[in-house]
């Protein structure tokens, strides 16, 4: 949910009546998901803060990991910002991103001259501008977190302090250039040639902005990367790094030739070991050479999210599709990866709308994951080709299927299959107009999403409800407001 306004106060509301939440540090460090033991209601986390990428940046974590069926994760922002939300909910479906716009008065806007560099910086180390204490007590910042101090005043104070402002003056604030680079680049739109970067260290990644839903102009691009090829020479252990924005750079431009040098040189160049790997995925991509992935795999066994990275990345997710395909076909030394990598594969092919081979990809890596015992992971790997069999109208398999995984399901007390499998039986029946059959099936499918500790999902406790017009003959519309009933995997 994005709340477009003065939000925190209801988010704040929310959270307190949710059965369980959590309001994340803006500067914490930690990178671990929460977990939540949440039986009934939805769990609710809310990301605010006064520097939007601070408050933000659990965001995809949260949405990459199985943290809670029903988590409700709850955005205060402004109209500005509130556009950047699904960009950096990486490929979250928007359909699914409940926007609210909330009526604000309108108030005077603070800004005082000394705010400048906490405009620009977000945060700035503790006792470094004597204006700090005022500010303090105007409640513009923060007090130290962490030996930092946070700006809290917002987007337009932070704008109307930043356009008033000389470029010398912004020059002489800005104590970390890249943070105030990227704040004049996300604010101005254009880069100030005072902040041109010194170092590698200094650079801003163009690329990195725009996949955050920061628009840069052509100019702002050229002029970013002309500065990385000056700092080039240079640039020492940092080399890769530099090489690799440029890499991204030419891919954009369609110089894949181009972009394959400089990967390799910068392959060649990292030290460290993430950064290497993530090279050698991208070589991969790029050329269609397989080995520089069983390379990469060396060092990052998850190899499925490391060419989803690095093609969210280079923007060639065309060829990341086709790398991953080809990784399906290949019995690779880990059946677990090879399984994960089928299942992306299966995505891919649902999304292309080729159900066969989705279904064909599924099936081996509900196998791959028999065979080594993973019994959950190939129940998992079924409910989504019981989940295609239904779209493509084929109830028969479907019922067949559903009932051969609920009764496996049922054995080894997997009861989040149990749920999901039983629910199917049960719209099934509702459709064949069994209401006693169905009723049965759903009660068992509760029966299971409880036993797992996990919430019941609304649609199935609302097939529950008594329907007069069940009583009656069958008919196309009715099969189809029952299917829709079904959860899609």
């Amino acid at each position: 949910m994005v709340i477009v306004g003065d939000g925190s106060r209801l988010a704040l509301e929310l959270a307190r009546r949710a059965p369980a939440a959590l309001y994340p540090n803006p500067l914490g460090r930690t990178s671990e998901a929460p977990t939540f033991h949440v039986t009934s209601g939805r769990p609710v986390v809310v990301l605010d803060g006064p520097s939007f990428e601070d408050a933000l940046a659990p965001l995809e974590h949260l949405l990459g990991h199985r943290v809670h069926d029903g988590l409700l994760v709850i955005v205060p922002c402004d109209e500005e910002q509130a556009p950047r939300v699904p960009l950096l909910a990486g490929g979250y479906p928007k359909s699914s991103i409940l926007v609210l716009s909330l009526p604000s008065a309108a108030r005077p806007v603070e800004a005082p001259d000394a705010l400048l560099p906490f405009a620009l910086l977000g945060r700035a180390p503790a006792g470094v501008f004597p204006e700090e204490d005022a500010l303090r007590r105007a409640g513009l910042v923060s007090g130290p977190i962490e030996g930092e101090v946070v700006c809290l005043a917002g987007e337009a104070a932070r704008r109307a302090s930043i356009e008033r402002a000389s470029d010398e003056q912004i020059v002489a604030a800005a104590i970390d250039r890249r943070r105030a680079l990227t704040t004049i680049l996300e604010l101005r739109g254009e880069p100030l040639e005072g902040l041109a970067p010194r170092s590698a260290r200094e650079l801003v990644d163009p690329w990195s902005l725009i996949r955050r839903g920061i628009a840069l102009s052509p100019t702002a691009v050229e002029w970013l990367v002309a500065r990385a090829e000056a700092l080039l020479p240079t640039s020492g252990d940092d080399a890769a790094t530099i090489l690799e924005l440029l890499a991204r750079d030419d891919a954009q431009r369609g110089e894949h030739a181009r972009a394959v040098t400089r990967l390799r040189e910068a392959e060649q160049r990292a030290r460290d070991p993430a950064q290497r790997s993530r090279l050698q995925v991208a070589l991969g991509v790029v050329t269609g050479d397989d080995e520089w992935f069983r390379a990469a795999v060396e060092l990052a066994p998850d190899r499925p999210n490391v060419v989803r990275r690095w093609a969210r990345t280079l923007d060639l997710h065309d060829r990341a599709e086709e790398a991953l395909e080809r990784l399906a076909e290949q019995k690779g030394d880990s059946p677990a990866g090879t399984a994960a990598t089928q299942m992306l594969a299966a995505a891919i092919a649902r999304s292309r709308e080729e159900p066969e081979r989705a279904i064909a990809l599924a099936e081996r890596a509900a196998r791959e994951r028999m065979a080594i015992g993973d019994v959950r992971g190939s129940l998992r790997s079924q409910q989504l080709v019981m989940t295609l069999l239904i779209e493509g109208d084929r109830r028969d398999e479907a019922r067949r299927l559903a009932g051969a995984c609920a009764a496996l399901a049922e054995t080894i007390g997997d009861g989040a299959t149990i749920g999901y499998a039983r629910w199917v039986l049960g719209a099934l029946a509702d459709i064949d107009a069994d209401p006693h059959a169905a009723l049965a099936h759903y009660r068992a499918a509760i029966e299971g999403y409880e036993a797992d500790g996990a919430p019941v999902p609304d649609r199935l406790l609302e097939a529950l409800r008594p329907r007069a017009h069940d009583l009656g003959d069958p008919t196309p519309e009715r099969d189809r407001v029952r299917l829709s009933v079904i959860p899609q995997r």
